[in-house]
């Protein structure tokens, strides 16, 4: 099992943050410039992260 968080991005275009809907593991969040979002934590097993570290809840991530 492994972490995974809901982060925000900074949009430069709007100047406003984005609120992604899949989630990431910390070092993926990182890796983009993400920040994140406090006590959003779920626990996940590994092999349902795609290759960039993402978990889509509702499963739209098409690629491993």
């Amino acid at each position: 099992m492994i972490g995974v968080h809901s982060y925000k991005r900074w949009d430069h275009e709007k100047a406003e943050y984005y609120f992604p809907k899949v989630k990431r593991t910390e070092a993926a969040i990182k890796a983009c410039g993400g920040v994140i979002i406090p006590g959003t934590e779920e626990r996940v097993a590994s092999e349902k992260l795609d290759r960039r570290g993402r978990y889509d809840p509702a499963h739209r991530c098409p690629s491993k």
